[in-house]
């Protein structure tokens, strides 16, 4: 099992109409990618400093990360 993490911080121009957007394009790529076992993404609560963003893909093994990686709906 491979955890995939990512993290983003927004410049100052993105508004909370853009995050809503990527999150619902994430979650629509998520369910056309059959390599992942479970996807979360999400803000992020800001309880510390760091990133504004966050997902976490899981999948079974490196030809699995490999195939969600390299997946046209990621590359979109």
């Amino acid at each position: 099992m491979i955890l995939h993490l990512a993290t983003f911080t927004w410049v100052d121009s993105v508004t909370p109409d853009d995050v809503a957007g990527l999150t619902a394009d994430l979650r629509a790529m998520a369910d056309e990618t059959p390599a992942l076992r479970s996807y979360l993404c999400g803000e992020s609560l800001r309880l510390r400093p760091g990133a504004d963003y966050g997902v976490a893909a899981v999948v079974e093994d490196e030809a699995g990360l490999a195939a969600y990686l390299d997946s046209p709906a990621h590359a979109a």
